[in-house]
Formats: C-alpha cells, sequence, structure tokens
C-alpha cells in the first residue's frame, strides 16, 4: 500500500527547490545564506515566503524584501518551519487547489493555534509546533489525489475519520501522509505529528504529536460552538489544567484567528 500511496499519478515530485532544502536542512554545516539561495531560487516560493514573514503571523515589523533580510529579521527557526510548510502545500495545492481550500484553511489554523499553545506553555518550540500544525492533515490531500471519488469523506468539515478511511481505502490519512512525509524526508517531529495526531502517546503540548492533537480539538470545539446556540464551555473538556497556562479563552481564539487569516490567503497565490 505505502508504494501505491506514492505512486499515485497525480501526486506531484517533490519540486527540486524542495529537494535541496531539506538536504540542506539535514546538514549540519549548513548557513542562512545558504537557505536564503535555495529558497529565492524558486521565485514563487520566495514570494509567498516573503509574503507570509511580513504578515500578522509574526507581528508587526517594516516590510522585508528579500529572503535574505527575512532570515536575519526572524531567525532561521522561523523561516526553516515556514519554508518547510509553505514548500510542501505549494508542491501540493496547484493540482487540485478548489478542493483543498478547506484542508488548507483547517491546517493553517491548527498550526496556530499550536504555535500559541506551545508557545504558552513553553514546552515545544513554537516554530517546531506551527510546522507539525501546517502539516499534520498533509495526507488527506495525497488520498483525495489518490481518491477524488471520496472527496466527501476526506474533506469533511465535521471532522476527519482515519478508521472510517481505513475501512473504505484500506489506509488512514495519518498513515498515507506519514509515508509521504518520510519519503519527502520532512523533519522526524512532523512525521511523528503526521502519524500519530489522531492517538498520540502523550496527550501534551510537550510533543508534536500532543501538541498538535490539543490544537485540532480545540478548533473543533471552536467550530461546534460557533454552529451552536446552546452554551458552550470557552475550553474543550481536556483543558482544564492547561487553560490555566493559555489565559482568557476569548483572547486565545482572538489571537489564534488574527495571525492565521493572512496566510489563509496564501492560498489564492498557490493556485497557479
Amino acid at each position: 500500500m505505502r508504494a501505491e500511496i506514492l505512486a499515485t499519478r497525480d501526486l506531484p515530485a517533490l519540486a527540486p527547490t524542495l529537494t535541496h532544502l531539506f538536504e540542506l536542512l539535514h546538514s549540519e554545516s549548513a548557513t542562512p545564506r545558504e537557505l536564503a539561495t535555495v529558497v529565492e531560487a524558486d521565485h514563487a516560493l520566495a514570494a509567498r515566503v516573503l509574503r507570509a514573514a511580513n504578515s500578522a503571523f509574526y507581528g508587526p515589523r517594516s516590510g522585508v524584501s528579500s529572503v535574505s533580510r527575512a532570515v536575519m529579521a526572524l531567525g532561521w527557526s522561523k523561516i526553516e518551519s515556514l519554508a518547510i510548510a509553505v514548500g510542501v502545500w505549494h508542491n501540493i495545492l496547484p493540482h487540485r487547489a478548489a478542493e483543498l481550500r478547506l484542508l488548507w484553511r483547517h491546517a493553517v489554523r491548527v498550526g496556530a493555534a499550536a504555535r500559541l499553545i506551545a508557545r504558552r506553555t513553553g514546552k515545544l518550540g513554537s516554530d517546531e509546533a506551527f510546522t507539525a500544525g501546517l502539516l499534520h492533515d498533509i495526507g488527506r490531500a495525497v488520498l483525495l489525489l489518490r481518491h477524488p471519488e471520496h472527496a466527501a469523506l476526506l474533506l469533511s468539515t465535521a471532522g476527519d475519520d482515519p478508521a472510517r478511511e481505513r475501512e473504505i481505502l484500506d489506509v488512514g490519512h495519518d498513515q498515507a501522509g506519514a509515508w509521504l512525509a518520510e519519503a519527502w524526508r520532512l523533519p522526524a517531529s512532523a512525521v511523528a505529528a503526521i502519524a500519530h495526531h489522531h492517538a498520540p502517546t502523550d496527550r501534551s503540548p510537550a510533543t508534536t504529536p500532543g501538541v498538535v492533537a490539543l490544537a485540532e480539538n480545540w478548533l473543533r470545539h471552536i467550530e461546534r460552538a460557533d454552529g451552536s446556540d446552546l452554551g458552550v464551555a470557552p475550553w474543550p473538556d481536556d483543558f482544564d489544567t492547561l487553560s490555566r497556562e493559555l489565559g482568557d479563552p476569548f483572547e486565545f481564539r482572538s489571537a489564534v484567528f488574527e495571525v492565521a487569516e493572512p496566510l489563509e490567503t496564501l492560498l489564492g497565490e498557490m493556485r497557479g
């Protein structure tokens, strides 16, 4: 099954820029200048990285006009996570962008929530959490390319269900995404989040599967609350202890959506 998933006809090969980028990130001797050079070689990717770097997601700053300056202004870790996440989606989205709009929006919101949870609890790097959150459902995109006839199942806004996917498709999006992430040599922490975010062994913000599971659970809770006229608790049930670290629930929600919104608009630029 792994070979069949990776051989999906419409699954794009990893772009040369990303191949070079991931090789660079695996190198212990890589420099920020080399990272900037690789990203700048792909003008479309560089433009998207710069737009994200100048968005509210990374806080107010004067305009950053080049990837080199972005590396200096934001630091290696932020640009690395941004280049990986934006690059992977950039590689996939143009193939079925219209159908993947909901997946992209969900991924951005989970990434923003995971980043904020990590930042406020201090138990995991916020950039690592962001990358994991933005890539956690990449398997849904993979399965959509292989099984477009099951778009209703794979694009459900009510929540993804790997068990149901396994019944119908013989594989869940968690496993399919992990296979792709391993084949593309994504960071181990991102692979772990993709593979285990539905059943993390440690459901805490100290691991990437744990923080992504918490972020996704929070987002589902908020989405249910928005569609209900009934009183809904401001935090999910499993946030009893965590909520004290995260602060006011309404401020937390506003902070997540404020920084996620600019990144959601990147989808339009990835369609060409």
